[in-house]
């Protein structure tokens, strides 16, 4: 399509938040940005002719009752697996004091929205593209092993009594799955416990974000390679609204290159600069706990 062709990037041309985040995750879960160049890009003003990058409207969805319900709900939950599994990542990888319900929580936010984006593809979008099932990740998402030991700490960090521990470990522990329920269920049973029956909790927290990710990798992926023959099917573009040329019907297609140009947008080091030094930034307050570290 003729919008592969004009370097859209994230950290150029994504919304404040994944202009900001994508340096954490590009090297994790690069699909990420490879289907939004595909797949996301034509449902927003980016490929309008008559709103410029200067303008707040051009990152947002078209305005248009004709574009089928189920591809927007779509695009929401992509955008948000990212958002919530980048702010899990800051809190995992950065944050000097750790309180584990909170990145619980985030990551449980992803895993969400994971679930919400395989689904929308399993049960409608499949047959609204003429796609085969077997193709197309399989939509029980919940059942899959890291979702239901993420879900599983989300929900007694969250809605139990704070955890209890063994006097000789200090806060920055967890109890690992086999004993989590008892432990939930009386201090003087987790005071008892050996030390193997504990895990450290930024390392638990990274084993189960690097789990999710395989997850996330495999299932875009999965999916980019069943839609790139759809993309030239009508029932694609009907979905999207576009015309014979994959333009906004009524509209031709935007110079997009004299506009980057103009702008300067489509330069990696001038809005890389500033992703990376507010990342440095975050970084730099994880090493130095008596500082702070704003994202802007």
């Amino acid at each position: 399509m003729w919008w592969d062709d004009f370097g859209f990037a994230l950290v150029n041309h994504g919304d404040r938040y994944e202009r900001l985040w994508w340096p954490l995750l590009r090297d994790e879960f690069p699909q990420y940005e490879s289907f939004w160049r595909k797949h996301i890009i034509p449902l927003t003003n980016r490929i309008a002719p008559d709103i410029p990058p200067s303008d707040g409207r051009w990152i947002g969805f078209r305005d248009d009752p004709k574009i089928n319900s189920d591809v927007e709900a779509m695009a929401q939950s992509h955008y948000s697996t990212f958002y919530f599994l980048a702010r899990a990542t800051l809190v995992i990888k950065y944050e000097p004091q750790l309180f584990f319900e909170d990145a619980f929580a985030l990551l449980a936010a992803a895993t969400a929205n994971f679930e919400r984006f395989v689904k929308v593809w399993h049960r409608r979008l499949v047959k609204r593209l003429a796609l085969s099932k077997r193709l197309v990740p399989v939509g029980n998402v919940e059942n899959r092993q890291v979702i239901k030991e993420i879900r599983e700490y989300r929900n007694v960090l969250l809605h139990a009594p704070v955890l209890g521990r063994a006097h000789y470990l200090n806060s920055e522990f967890l109890p690992k799955k086999q004993v989590l329920k008892k432990v939930e269920e009386s201090w003087r049973f987790a005071s008892n416990l050996r030390e193997e029956s504990f895990e450290e909790g930024r390392g638990l927290l990274q084993r189960l974000r690097a789990g999710l990710l395989r997850e996330l990798t495999g299932d875009w992926q999965k999916l980019e390679t069943a839609l790139d023959p759809a993309r030239s099917y009508l029932c694609y573009r009907n979905c999207y609204n576009l015309d014979g040329n994959y333009c906004i019907p009524g509209k031709s297609q935007p110079d997009l290159r004299l506009r980057f140009s103009a702008l300067d947008l489509s330069s990696p080091a001038a809005s890389g600069t500033v992703v990376l030094s507010s990342a440095t930034r975050v970084m730099s307050a994880a090493s130095n706990p008596s500082g702070s570290a704003m994202l802007e």
